[in-house]
C-alpha cells in the first residue's frame, strides 16, 4: 500500500498445513494468556489451520514496541508443497500516530501556502513541512520494514527455506 506501509510475502515449504499449524502453535500463545506467561514466547496471537494472526510480544520498559508488525497469513496446498501467504501491516496505534504526523505536515504545508499566497514571501512553514514529511516517512517506514524483515527471517527458519 502506498500510504500505509505493508508487505506481502510468500513462503514455499515442504511441511504439510497441519505441521505448519503445529509448529506455529508451539511458539505462539493466545492473547489472553500472555499477561500471565512467565517465559517470553516468540509470538502472541491466534493460530488455526484456516489461518493465523500474530504479533510480537516484545516489551521494553513495559511499553509495547509499536513498530513491530501484525502478521496475518494462510496456508494453501499445491501437490506436496505448502504455500504460506503472509501480510505484514502496522498496528492500529502506529497507524494513528502515522495519520496524526501527516496531519501536522499538511497543516504546516497549508500555512506555508497561505502565507506565500498572501505575498509575505514566507516559506518557513513549507520548508518545515517538507522536512517533517521526509523525516516522518523515513522513520515510520524504516522501523516497519526492518521489523517485518526480521519477522520474515524467523518465519523462513520455522517453515523451511523457499524451494
Amino acid at each position: 500500500m502506498i500510504l500505509f506501509p505493508s508487505r506481502d510475502e510468500v513462503i514455499v515449504s515442504k511441511m504439510s498445513p497441519d505441521e505448519i499449524c503445529e509448529a506455529l502453535s508451539a511458539i505462539t500463545i493466545p492473547p489472553g494468556e500472555y499477561r500471565f506467561w512467565k517465559k517470553k514466547p516468540e509470538f502472541v496471537g491466534k493460530v488455526s489451520t484456516a489461518g493465523f494472526e500474530l504479533v510480537h510480544p516484545e516489551k521494553k520498559y513495559n511499553i509495547q514496541l509499536s513498530a513491530l508488525p501484525v502478521v496475518t497469513g494462510n496456508v494453501g496446498v499445491r501437490g506436496k508443497i505448502s504455500i504460506i501467504s503472509l501480510v505484514f501491516r502496522m498496528r492500529w496505534h502506529m497507524t494513528v500516530c502515522y495519520v496524526i504526523w501527516h496531519g501536522i505536515v499538511v497543516g504546516c504545508m497549508l500555512k506555508g501556502i497561505f502565507a506565500f499566497n498572501a505575498d509575505r514571501n514566507d516559506t518557513f512553514f513549507l520548508y518545515w513541512a517538507g522536512l517533517m514529511l521526509c523525516c516522518g516517512q523515513w522513520a515510520f517506514r524504516s522501523l516497519f520494514y526492518l521489523s517485518a524483515r526480521n519477522t520474515m527471517e524467523k518465519m523462513r527458519k520455522l517453515f523451511g527455506k523457499d524451494d
